[in-house]
């Protein structure tokens, strides 16, 4: 069995790219939450005192669980990263919360106010530094992924999955492109991943309808917001699609 720590943003994919390498590659296994969540960023110091702390895990055998922490120990565990940019994920971040907090209070109505905006884009940059700088680190064992990129070309992105990890491609892969996918747990795998009940609208975010829908004010404060962080990291550049990174109000 192959072993992959997962780790990125909410709302950049996660359980989408789960869902197509777990029903795909049956020998390969996301990590989610084991050996920390994977939201919040890690390190092989964290990943190494999350074992000292959790002897076993949900959903491993012990020999599993005894190949995962020797792959730790030798910073050979594999790790893929989903990424998205920052205007983009703000505005698909808040739709997320405004649907949260309202079923909670139907009686209250959630704004999207500029401390909103701030606090997560703040949040965003404080975990992709740390996720993309472990991609740098660990360039051989990491794979990073955009999610407009998996929306795009799901089946390119499972081949560069298979290509970086010297895995065998399959011939007639299960895409899920219209499928919906869905909150997961480390006993979800594959396609129970995916809720084919609820169709996902690609072309809301590939098409850049989302940048109409989003306020202008806030919209021009991620911009801005985008151009100060990648003027101060053009490394991290590379790993996000061009049009992803210029204006994209129709």
């Amino acid at each position: 069995m192959r072993l992959f720590k997962q780790l990125g943003l909410q709302r950049s994919g996660t359980n989408a790219f789960r869902a197509i390498v777990e029903e795909n590659l049956p020998d390969c296994l996301f990590l989610a939450n084991i050996l920390g969540d994977k939201h919040v960023p890690q390190s092989w110091d964290k990943m190494a005192a999350w074992l000292a702390q959790n002897p076993t895990a949900e959903g491993l055998t012990p020999e599993l669980y005894a190949q995962m922490a020797e792959e730790v120990r030798t910073h050979r565990l594999c790790v893929v990263v989903s990424i998205k940019d920052p205007v983009s994920w703000l505005w698909s971040y808040f739709r997320f919360a405004k649907k949260k907090a309202e079923y909670r209070n139907p009686d209250q109505e959630f704004v999207f106010t500029p401390n909103f905006a701030e606090q997560c884009l703040t949040s965003w940059s404080e975990r992709m530094t740390q996720y993309l700088q472990f991609a740098l680190e660990n360039k051989e064992r990491t794979m990073v992924v955009q999610h407009e990129e998996l929306l795009k070309s799901p089946g390119a992105v499972l081949d560069r999955f298979c290509a970086t990890f010297a895995l065998t491609p399959p011939d007639d892969p299960e895409l899920f492109q219209q499928a919906y996918a869905r909150r997961g747990t480390e006993n979800q795998h594959g396609k129970d991943l995916v809720n084919p009940k609820v169709k996902f609208d690609s072309s809301y975010h590939l098409e850049g309808r989302w940048a109409a829908d989003m306020p202008p004010e806030h919209y021009d404060r991620g911009m801005q917001f985008s151009r100060v962080y990648f003027e101060k990291h053009p490394e991290f550049v590379p790993f996000f699609l061009p049009e992803t990174l210029t204006d994209r109000r129709v």
